[in-house]
């Protein structure tokens, strides 16, 4: 007797932007609802900083680690097809070196679901460093492999435009955030309009959720070409007792 397993790959890319995006939304609804921050774009990690969201945040976000890594290596190995038809020696180099800064984009956020600020908050700001900076990295060096491939222009364009907006914003986040809470010395979960550096707290949070929806939606495009490619399957066989 034999049972086989067959997954649609393109159903990970979706399904990987959708439980992130679900993960923020809740934990966002959940600190608003406790009055746990201000509603006015808080930093993604103050609406999940404090119990009882910090448990959703971690639980969801070590799950959404998982998915973005199968998307990922996914990608890699549907890249690897292209290995074969002809493509040079750097196709192959930058595709298992994506895959090394995917990993470490991966391991990103994790720590960040796993060390929250109130608690051990540089481990945390080096989850947030390889999330959002080395995940960028990784955009950044699939679109030139998009680039490099047979897929339409316009996929092209949209990993190009994507990924070049993921340095500046992340830039833009690192820089705004450390300039604010030079100025501030008051709740840092609930900013006021009165606050100083109130301005440069709102581009901060602004550009880091920017950020964070860029990087889903980059994920999801991946649904184009998972679309022509099939798993084999796991394949599970009873053998007879003898």
């Amino acid at each position: 007797m034999t049972l086989r397993l067959r997954f649609h790959l393109h159903y990970w890319p979706i399904l990987t932007a959708v439980w992130i995006s679900l993960a923020f939304i809740i934990c966002y609804l959940v600190a608003i609802f406790d009055q746990h921050v201000h509603p006015l774009f808080p930093y993604i990690s103050d609406t999940g900083a404090l119990p009882p969201e910090s448990c959703i945040f971690g639980q969801m976000l070590n799950i959404a680690a998982c998915l973005m890594f199968i998307t990922m290596y996914i990608r890699f190995r549907t890249v690897q097809l292209l290995e074969h038809v002809g493509f040079s020696k750097n196709y192959k180099f930058w595709n298992k070196f994506s895959n090394i800064f995917g990993f470490f984009s991966c391991l990103g956020i994790s720590l960040v679901a796993n060390f929250q600020e109130t608690s051990e908050i540089t481990v945390h700001f080096i989850g947030a460093f390889l999330a959002f900076a080395v995940g960028a990295v990784y955009c950044i060096i699939q679109a030139y492999l998009t680039w490099l491939s047979f897929s339409s222009k316009r996929l092209k364009l949209i990993r190009i435009l994507l990924s070049l907006l993921l340095i500046p914003l992340y830039i833009t986040t690192t820089v705004c955030s450390a300039l604010s809470f030079k100025e501030f010395n008051e709740n840092a979960f609930k900013w006021k309009h009165t606050d100083k550096g109130y301005t440069l707290h709102l581009f901060a949070t602004f550009t880091e959720w920017i950020m964070a929806v860029l990087m889903i939606l980059y994920m999801a495009t991946f649904y184009v070409e998972f679309r022509s490619v099939k798993f084999g399957g796991l394949t599970f066989v009873l053998e007879d007792d003898k």
